[in-house]
């Protein structure tokens, strides 16, 4: 018996050894798999997700990087007010979530309008009133350009930011079109009313 196992074994080994068998078949060696490195490339195009529930509005938007946020008013109990922000190269992404401030929109953008004019060395460009509940502003203030979509609801006051050197505002569109609002209705189902790019 043990002689019949050392001569199959015999065998086994010819028929690898031969690249081309009698039959016609050749044998192929099963390729191996090539190492992931651990240093993989990410994609720059694909920025992360940030979901957060304000109310009954339920926020998504995308950031170049992971985002750092704080609760600026968290010693007063307000648990809404929140700052977002991330940073991929020389540009701040930000979003401001403000508590609904009780003024119409156009009354907001005045007010900003008037805190850039009384700052020192920034210079006001261009503001753009969208809608009754969305508008732009592009300014330049502390050595940097600033774009701002401000955003209103029911509820709260959301303010987009990019600020950077340049003027260059790709990223900031991509930032802007990352923005969705879903609405909770009375029966806790979220709606879509909102979208910041229609």
């Amino acid at each position: 018996m043990l002689v019949i196992l050392i001569i199959n074994k015999l065998l086994a080994l010819l028929l690898l050894s031969s690249t081309i068998e009698e039959n016609g078949w050749v044998s192929v060696d099963k390729p191996q798999k090539q190492a992931q490195s651990q240093h993989e490339e990410v994609d720059p195009s694909i920025w992360t997700v940030f979901a957060k529930e304000f109310g009954s509005e339920k926020v998504l938007i995308r950031f170049p990087e992971d985002p750092g946020y704080r609760y600026p008013q968290i010693d007063q109990g307000d648990k809404e007010t929140m700052e977002i922000d991330s940073t991929s190269g020389e540009t701040l992404h930000r979003l401001n979530v403000l508590k609904f401030p009780d003024q119409p929109l156009d009354e907001l953008i005045q007010k900003k309008i008037n805190n850039i004019q009384s700052e020192e060395g920034a210079l006001l460009v261009q503001t753009d009133q969208i809608d009754g509940q969305m508008a732009d502003l592009l300014y330049r203030s502390q050595g940097k350009w600033v774009r701002e979509r401000l955003i209103l609801t029911d509820e709260h006051l959301y303010i987009l930011q990019s600020a950077s050197e340049t003027l260059e505002g790709s990223s900031h569109t991509q930032f802007i079109a990352s923005f969705d609002l879903e609405k909770r209705d009375e029966n806790k189902v979220f709606s879509r009313p909102f979208h910041s790019e229609k």
